[in-house]
């Protein structure tokens, strides 16, 4: 079951040209419809203390305001990514405004390999 503001977070790995891709899903539900994805905060190159950091914005469009459950979704292709055993976990934290409002972290053994969520 999701819980609100907290990303769901699905890591896909591809082999492309023999070198190991990585992509992240990230599924937040957020309480009101008008939330949409704003972008990529920051998509990390290098590790903090084995951990890769990713930064990612909802923002309100005022379209349409709704008190209802409603899914936010983020797809940030992160490259070639050097994950690891030294350097295995992603990071994702969602801001609105500036403000932390969840995170979630995923282990590179977490990883499926070239299966899209639905």
């Amino acid at each position: 079951m999701l819980e609100l503001f907290k990303p769901s977070v699905t890591l896909v790995r591809d082999n492309v040209n023999g070198e190991l891709e990585y992509t992240i899903h990230v599924t937040t539900i957020m309480d009101r419809t008008n939330y949409i994805p704003g972008g990529v905060e920051t998509i990390p190159t290098s590790p903090e203390n084995g951990v890769f950091k990713v930064s990612l914005k909802v923002i309100q469009n005022g379209v349409v305001d709704l008190v209802l459950k409603t899914p936010v979704v983020h797809t940030v292709p992160l490259g070639n990514l050097p994950l690891d055993s030294e350097n295995p976990l992603i990071q994702v934290t969602v801001e609105h405004l500036g403000n932390k409002i969840g995170s979630a972290i995923v282990h590179q053994d977490d990883a499926d390999d070239g299966v899209k969520p639905l």
